[in-house]
């Protein structure tokens, strides 16, 4: 629990700590009386105590969140490349800093602008060109691609689908990285879906069956959030806005 120490004050860090011990030895409903019981302070704290903690501690769920992924990727990764499959949401201008051992694999957008790698350098007293000419859009791209027969493991079942491979760079998310699109055709049509991967080796049936992988990713984020329905009010708001709320200031100005 170290870790999260810097997210918080001494005595908030103290309350912090009960109620992650209460809520993962609560037997019932993971609510505010629930988890201290389960942490054994309910005869001991009154329950308005555990609710200051939501209502008017300052602290940042952003910065918790932060150091619960470092603490999953220094426990489950360990030194080594690191592989991530994540959703569009997430592609950013951040990736562009993504370090060498670390690859990325996620669904690409319509209207990613796409561009062949960047041409040798001329010898001239220029500056060198970091990316080269800008391809079509999808549609454009599958339309002359060549898609060829690809068995993977996804959601439980073994299927046939087609697939073609495109080297090229996205250049407003991995900046000069190199990246390998997979366009995915599962029906009569152009393609059904494309995915992005800057894991240049990996074989198609590979990337696809990473990203479908991530499914388990949602399942944990849905029975999280049934979980955070049994808190109270106080406590959602803080997990839905991404800050926990401050004093309160009268004749404060409107927000802008």
């Amino acid at each position: 629990m170290d870790c999260f120490r810097p997210c918080f004050t001494a005595p908030t860090f103290r309350l912090f700590r009960a109620l992650v011990a209460g809520m993962l030895a609560a037997t019932g409903r993971r609510t505010m009386c629930g988890m201290l019981l389960g942490a054994g302070l309910s005869a001991l704290w009154p329950h308005d105590r555990a609710h200051r903690f939501f209502n008017a501690a300052r602290w940042s769920p952003d910065r918790v969140g932060l150091a619960l992924a470092r603490l999953v990727v220094d426990r489950l990764a360990g030194p080594g490349p690191l592989t991530v499959a994540a959703d569009a949401a997430y592609a950013g201008d951040e990736l562009r800093s993504l370090p060498a051992s670390v690859t990325w694999t996620t669904r690409l957008r319509k209207d990613a602008a796409l561009y062949t790698p960047a041409p040798p350098r001329t010898g001239r007293h220029s500056r060198p060109r970091t990316k080269g000419d800008r391809l079509g859009g999808l549609a454009q791209l599958a339309a002359t691609a060549r898609f060829t027969p690809v068995t993977v493991t996804r959601y439980g079942q073994t299927v046939t689908v087609h697939a073609a491979m495109i080297r090229c760079l996205w250049y407003g998310v991995f900046a000069a990285r190199p990246v390998t699109v997979v366009l995915i055709r599962e029906r009569a049509g152009i393609y059904d879906l494309a995915l992005v991967t800057t894991d240049t080796l990996a074989k198609p049936a590979r990337i696809i069956e990473r990203y479908a992988a991530r499914w388990s990713i949602e399942v944990a984020i849905f029975d999280l959030a049934g979980a955070l329905r049994a808190m109270p009010g106080a406590a959602r708001r803080v997990f839905r806005r991404g800050h926990a709320p401050g004093p309160r200031v009268r004749n404060a100005p409107p927000p802008r």
